[in-house]
């Protein structure tokens, strides 16, 4: 199984969307909820316990933990609540995949009004959304991707500007394996 889904991962990277009419409804075991908006049961680790409901749709458990069909998920909802944007999301999730061009784990000094003070002495503007709480020295990664900076920060991704740019600090460590936006958003810097 595992195998069959690096396979279609692979394919779907090199084939254009529109030739493409996926299961990944039926690889990832997704399924409309019924009429009362409930789900089946479904078995993980040796119990029987119900199945996400997410927009509709319902996610075994272990479709949320597996690490290939968990990156299916949105397509599979995609696929069945609204089959005619899945080429779309198909592009959106193959460019959430490419490499970033840079990437950088960094130190938040402080977060005030849209503006990241870093540990190096970088000032970032933030060019929209939440951002939350950040503790003091609060570990990011600040990367470019397509000559956009962004800046990923208690699990959320932000366009920045660079208003000030400090290239080598004590508290800035480059990332030097391959990574893409999705990689990033799952390592412990980004929480």
């Amino acid at each position: 199984m595992r195998l069959l889904t690096v396979c279609l991962l692979l394919f779907i990277y090199f084939t254009p969307s529109k030739s493409f009419a996926a299961g990944f409804a039926q690889l990832v075991g997704a399924y409309k909820a019924d009429s009362k908006g409930h789900c089946k049961k479904s078995e993980f680790l040796g119990e029987l316990r119900s199945d996400f409901l997410m927009n509709g749709v319902c996610i075994p458990s272990q479709a949320m933990i597996d690490p290939i069909t968990k990156y299916l998920i949105p397509l599979a909802l995609t696929e069945l609540n609204n089959p005619e944007r899945l080429p779309q999301m198909i592009e959106i999730q193959k460019e959430a995949r490419k490499p970033v061009n840079e990437a950088f784990i960094v130190q938040i000094d402080g977060y005030d009004d849209d503006i990241f003070k870093l540990v190096d002495g970088s000032i970032i503007e933030n060019n929209g959304g939440y951002v939350g709480y950040t503790s003091y020295n609060q570990e990011s990664i600040l990367f470019k991707k397509n000559g956009q900076w962004k800046i990923c920060v208690n699990d959320n991704i932000h366009r920045v500007t660079i208003l000030k740019n400090v290239s080598s600090h004590y508290s800035r460590d480059k990332i030097y394996e391959s990574t893409s936006e999705t990689s990033i958003k799952e390592m412990d810097e980004c929480d």
